[in-house]
């Protein structure tokens, strides 16, 4: 019998740690910036809902994306979460995600409702054959980046401020570098899926577009990235923080190639039988989340274990292998 929690049908692999970590980052901003104090009951009651949001829409998205890619999926010999299930069991997963969604959007009020709302919309038309936008072009990439990381970030600011606070220096730089993340995200997805976009004729951004076009695009993003994370991360992070947290990713991409022999790359653009390791990508989901908890202990205590213990246990595997390769390399220079 199939079971309706197969772990491909709500693609938590997708999200879970590569996603959850960075989206809630404004939850810290927002403690480390105000008197926002989540041991309150209240607040508990807040910090619950916002974190269901993000659990409920990220399955719901990932439900629907497994259910519009049936056929690409075939053509391409992918495993797909509906694959073994009848018409039946395939009703009864859509209308209960509808249902639990509608309930869950009942107890929001309106402004995270909107873009709760605005990012399952999104990726309605992202994937639905109709309209598809991810066929289309540079949209289809802008779609992704603004449904799986803008409106799911604005969605935890609103869940704790009001919508005009976004507008603080430190928000806006924060959306407009997790929007270029996105961006960065998606494209390297559509890299690594590249061989079953063209089995299954989906005509993505990277699959369609010219060289100089994406070079261009990517040094653009990559320039703009390093720009607006470095003016989030100075604005946010105590300065002996930020060197240390350095310190400890520069001795991890060390070890990466020098004990690994990994690429280091920006966009994956190499060869599939080669190891590798994304710029910045552990540094972005592990390490700035971590040193901004770290800054909560002198402010909310109780924020900081809740966190802390929060954003281990979604970063746990990547945690372990950033210091088992930290140990290796300090071992390496020292020996």
């Amino acid at each position: 019998m199939y079971n309706i929690l197969s772990h491909r049908l709500f693609r938590i692999y997708d999200w879970w740690e590569y996603k959850i970590p960075q989206i809630l980052i404004p939850l810290y901003l927002v403690i480390l910036n105000s008197d926002y104090i989540i041991g309150s009951t209240i607040n508990f009651g807040v910090f619950g809902k916002l974190l269901l949001g993000l659990i409920l829409g990220a399955l719901t998205v990932s439900i629907m994306g497994e259910f519009f890619d049936i056929k690409q999926d075939k053509l391409a010999r992918k495993n797909n979460g509906f694959k073994k299930l009848n018409n039946k069991q395939t009703i009864g997963v859509l209308l209960i995600t509808i249902a639990i969604n509608i309930l869950f959007m009942y107890f929001l009020k309106r402004d995270t409702l909107i873009f709760y709302t605005l990012s399952i919309i999104t990726f309605f038309f992202y994937y639905v054959p109709i309209i598809r936008l991810k066929e289309k072009g540079f949209l289809g990439v802008i779609a992704d980046s603004l449904g799986s990381h803008v409106f799911p970030s604005i969605f935890v600011f609103l869940c704790l401020i009001s919508i005009e606070t976004i507008l603080e220096f430190e928000y806006v730089i924060f959306l407009f570098w997790i929007f270029l993340f996105g961006v960065r995200g998606i494209l390297n997805h559509q890299y690594t899926d590249l061989e079953n976009d063209i089995k299954s004729n989906t005509n993505t951004f990277v699959k369609t577009s010219s060289n100089t076009i994406k070079n261009i695009l990517q040094k653009t993003v990559f320039i703009l990235e390093i720009i607006l994370f470095t003016t989030l991360i100075t604005s946010t992070v105590d300065f002996y923080l930020i060197s240390i947290g350095t310190l400890i990713y520069l001795l991890v991409l060390f070890g990466r190639k020098m004990l690994y022999n990994n690429a280091i790359v920006y966009f994956c653009q190499i060869k599939k039988d080669r190891a590798y390791s994304i710029f910045l990508f552990e540094f972005y989901t592990v390490i700035f989340p971590l040193l901004l908890i770290i800054q909560l202990f002198t402010i909310d205590q109780t924020a900081f274990w809740v966190l802390l213990i929060l954003h281990i246990s979604i970063t746990l595997k990547r945690i372990i292998a950033i210091l088992k390769v930290f140990k290796e390399s300090l071992n390496f220079i020292l020996l």
